[in-house]
């Protein structure tokens, strides 16, 4: 999935603080792993997005990459210095967080309109377990 890079390039020209916090708890760096958006993710460090800057849930980057199973953004943010141990508010890890049962991540995932392909995400989770586990 790609993000709009120079949208993102046009709102850090414009002074965009890239560790701003949603109203929803979410950080620029943290929806883009979630959403597997690699080039943006890259700029975003790349202008001082912090890896282990927490959102409101407590969890990182990792966290979100680690949930959906982006394993390029999740090598991306461990070759930056995410801490693999970090914890969210319910005490989970990343590596925690690639095995979340699937029903509650439709759940999750419904409430911001996400929509992807649960074998796609299962097998990413399951990359990502491995990388983390190293």
């Amino acid at each position: 999935m790609d993000g709009d890079i120079e949208a993102v390039k046009q709102h850090l020209a414009n002074g965009v603080d890239v560790n701003v916090m949603a109203d929803n708890g979410g950080t620029p760096l943290g929806w883009t792993a979630l959403l597997g958006q690699y080039e943006v993710a890259e700029l975003l460090i790349q202008k001082g997005a912090s890896v282990n800057f927490k959102g409101g849930d407590g969890g990182t980057a990792l966290h979100a990459a680690a949930f959906l199973g982006r394993l390029e953004v999740a090598k991306l943010l461990i070759e930056n210095r995410a801490n693999i141990g970090a914890k969210n508010n319910n005490f989970e890890t990343p590596i925690d967080v690639t095995k979340a049962n699937w029903e509650n991540t439709q759940s999750l995932l419904g409430m911001f309109n996400i929509n992807v392909d649960r074998k796609e995400t299962e097998a990413g989770r399951a990359k990502v377990a491995e990388l983390l586990n190293q």
